[in-house]
């Protein structure tokens, strides 16, 4: 995914992509061919084209046995083959003639095909294999779980002891489970309840042990983490000021402004399906305000809101609802009312707009001072967001007087190398504005690495969106240069990690100069902090981040031309690859790519809608979605308009109305 120089290389990425009937056929070997339950096995499809003398293939393999994928891997050509390896480890392979499926997804010029083998596995040593799974985890306390134990090595054998924290619970397997034998290739289930701990985040290690009928004796394993209690509101949802004061000097579209905040409270991800305010559905609005649906563990997510009118706006409550990762409903509201604009408006302002501390490593602190400018002896107050437990690391403290400070003290005890951020909220009544929000930087590390700065991967401008590839510049980034071999891509590489407000972002390549990421789809609008971790070496940057900010990829041989093909006909469908569209449904991970059988209609398609223009002439759009293989980037098939100019025009792509940097393509007669 990255060239010698580290951009992304998205001419040999894109152009392995699109559709043609090239014919190909795909063979699968496993070597060995015959395995012992849970032994590694390597998997290599080769893809060969149907005709001599063509293009080598390019794209992605998906290996799958049933129902089950086993992982995908690219399509790279090894002495001129081209061919797709997977190492498969541990017991994913049952006993016997176990059927292995290659899919192989197709390229710019050649169809998909799939191939097939059979690896033999026997049984591992003499006695019973067993699995131990609970759903969901994490769970909230209290909660029923899902406990499945399974035997997968044909060998039936009997529960003898059940134990959670060290705790004995073995006299209530029988009842909750049904049975104390577990028969070969069988399964026992039960919903049981969840304990309630004194201290949240809590591991519980649910230990199972057996005895086969030869008396060969096992202990298996499972930690399920407890975060939050069922019945305790997940999210927290703050309107900044609750009450809003018109500002008269402002633009006729904000004459009263609000900022609505969302926040995570017990540790669990969240996917929001409505919004309302008053008696609006604002659904619909709901990415254009957040910039995403999307709300990490212990995340935040704000709004801007802006009000028109010569007159207050009636009071209003607004609510947010979705579901959490453990398919739990959770809601949250807040009400809001206006008023007029103060007698004597002070005004409010911050020494600084964002404040960075930093210490070499753990456990040290290190404190600093905000200074809060604010007219007048009016109140004002300062909180601390997220208010949950992954901003403790921060204490902030206001002075009841003049001089106005925030005092800041920022502690790494329990913390490991990395970026952390909180953001301040600062309110003051009658004051203009009425409120401020300063970002607060907190690196625990060696120094050494700097970050010069951010930019689309496609467009290199400085537009940012949720699930976009990034382009990271700067000095020390990584001890070398490494390419993500697969996707899912890695969450590190070459012992470099990075984070966009908290949340872990994927990795397409790192190199000492620059670091292609994708910015988690849980990024929402306003200001995002960055974090690179090179080896314990730690830099930060903040950059401002919109719910779309679409850039084409361009070829590097002919520089702003549109790839993979910049010359057409009217009437001819021509394809155009862009990152930063934002959020895609159906939901797709972070670091994700679709599966190469997954039916066109139902990829990942931009929630926001898209648009395309030709010498500035309307395009049909044929398709818009991410494509098996690719992750961040949307392939966009459109139709050269009848009555496109002719010669070298300029293709612009539209997402949720914010244009990207145009690329040329010329249309002949």
């Amino acid at each position: 995914l990255a060239s010698g120089l580290g951009s992304i290389d998205v001419y040999n990425l894109i152009t392995q992509w699109g559709s043609s009937a090239a014919a190909t056929s795909t063979s699968l070997a496993a070597n060995p061919s015959s395995i012992t339950l849970g032994d590694p096995v390597q998997l290599t499809a080769t893809v060969t084209p149907a005709m001599s003398g063509l293009p080598v293939p390019g794209g992605t393999v998906t290996f799958s046995i049933g129902r089950a994928i086993l992982g995908t891997a690219p399509l790279l050509a090894v002495g001129g083959v081209p061919a797709a390896t997977l190492t498969v480890t541990g017991p994913r392979l049952p006993v016997g003639n176990a059927a292995v499926t290659a899919t192989y997804s197709g390229d710019v010029a050649y169809n998909g095909a799939t191939g097939s083998a059979v690896v033999a596995v026997a049984p591992g040593p003499p006695g019973s294999l067993v699995s131990v799974n609970i759903t969901p985890n994490p769970a909230h306390e209290g909660q029923f779980v899902r406990v499945t134990l399974t035997e997968e090595a044909g060998v039936g054998t009997t529960i003898t002891g059940w134990t959670i924290n060290g705790a004995d619970d073995f006299s209530l397997f029988a009842t909750d489970f049904g049975s104390t034998t577990l028969p070969p290739f069988g399964s026992l289930s039960s919903s049981i309840g969840t304990a309630i701990p004194a201290i949240l985040p809590s591991n519980r290690v649910y230990t199972f042990t057996g005895m086969d009928a030869g008396g060969r004796q096992w202990t298996q394993q499972y930690t399920l983490v407890l975060e939050g209690p069922l019945g305790v509101p997940d999210l927290a949802l703050v309107s900044a000021p609750a009450t809003v004061q018109q500002d008269a000097a402002a633009d006729a579209s904000c004459q009263w402004s609000q900022q609505l905040i969302v926040q995570e409270q017990l540790g669990f991800a969240v996917e929001f399906t409505g919004f309302k305010a008053g008696g609006a559905d604002w659904t619909g609005r709901m990415q254009q305000l957040f910039g995403t649906n999307r709300l990490a563990p212990l995340g935040m997510l704000q709004a801007h809101i802006c009000w028109s009118g010569a007159s207050p706006p009636s009071a209003t409550t607004f609510e947010l609802d979705g579901t959490d990762q453990t398919g739990q409903p959770v809601s949250a509201t807040v009400a809001t009312t206006f008023t007029s604009p103060p007698a004597s408006p002070a005004a409010l302002s911050s020494s600084a707009k964002t404040v960075t501390v930093a210490v070499p490593n753990a456990p040290a602190f290190a404190g600093t001072s905000l200074d809060v400018n604010l007219a007048g002896s009016g109140p004002w107050s300062v909180t601390v967001l997220p208010a949950n437990r992954s901003t403790a690391w921060l204490t902030a403290v206001a002075s009841p007087s003049a001089p106005r400070q925030v005092a800041l003290v920022a502690s790494a005890a329990g913390l490991s190398a990395g970026v952390y951020n909180a953001t301040l909220l600062i309110q003051a009544a009658d004051a203009v504005p009425q409120f401020l929000e300063v970002p607060i930087v907190f690196t625990v590390g060696a120094s050494g690495a700097a970050i010069g700065g951010v930019s689309n991967g496609a467009s290199f401008q400085p537009a940012v969106a949720p699930g976009m590839i990034l382009s990271v510049f700067g000095a020390q980034l990584a001890p070398s240069t490494s390419v993500a071999g697969s996707l899912p891509l890695p969450l590190s590489l070459a012992g470099v990690s990075a984070s966009v407000n908290g949340v872990p972002a994927p990795l397409y390549f790192v190199s000492p100069g620059q670091i292609n990421l994708q910015v988690p789809y849980e990024t929402g609008a306003g200001t995002a902090v960055l974090g690179v971790n090179n080896n314990g070496k730690v830099a930060s940057l903040t950059f401002p981040v919109s719910a779309a900010g679409p850039g084409m990829f361009t070829d590097p041989y002919q520089p702003g031309a549109l790839v993979p093909y910049s010359t057409g006909k009217r009437g001819d469908t021509l394809l155009a690859f862009i990152t930063g569209e934002g959020l895609v449904s159906p939901v797709l991970a972070t670091g994700a790519s679709p599966f190469a059988a997954t039916p066109l209609s139902l990829l990942p398609q931009p929630l926001l809608p898209v648009a395309v223009t030709v010498g500035g002439v309307p395009a049909r759009i044929a398709f818009a979605a991410i494509p098996p293989g690719l992750a961040g980037a949307t392939q966009i098939n459109f139709v050269v308009p009848d009555n496109a100019p002719l010669g070298v025009e300029p293709v612009v792509v539209t997402v949720g109305g914010v244009a990207s940097p145009p690329a040329s393509v010329t249309i002949t007669p």
